[in-house]
């Protein structure tokens, strides 16, 4: 029977390197994702610690009818501030992450589309040349 022209067979190895190459890129995505996450989530655990123990010595003062000296309450504006920030952090990492598995994702349907249609080509190929054989 034919078989593909050496493009197209070109096309299809290159196709495959592309397809690892996806298949590596998505592995990293999760990978990093995961360690920026757990890194945030150190993060936000220690800044939760700092908080409550503050709120807990503020109720004992209170409770004595006392209240936070200067420097804790400058301490307190400090974690609000960083808590802040990390819920930002954390917003902007979802965010990236969507954007880049959207990416991704894009760039794999456009790959599968390709083979499917190298593949379709190959089998019509095949065919013909089984026809071919016969006569």
């Amino acid at each position: 029977g034919k078989q593909l022209d050496k493009e197209k067979i070109e096309e299809r190895k290159r196709l495959d390197v592309q397809r690892k190459e996806l298949a590596k890129l998505q592995v990293q995505l999760t990978g990093n994702l995961r360690h920026e996450r757990a890194k945030l989530h150190g993060k936000q655990k220690s800044l939760k610690e700092k908080w409550s123990s503050l709120v807990r010595q503020e109720d004992a003062l209170r409770a004595e009818g006392k209240q936070l000296d200067k420097e804790k309450i400058e301490e307190r504006k400090r974690l609000d501030v960083q808590r802040k920030e990390l819920a930002k952090l954390q917003v902007q990492l979802t965010g990236n992450l969507r954007h880049e598995r959207a990416k991704l994702h894009g760039k794999q349907k456009s790959l599968k589309e390709k083979w499917s249609s190298l593949v379709r080509q190959e089998d019509a190929l095949r065919a013909e040349g089984k026809q071919l054989d016969k006569e």
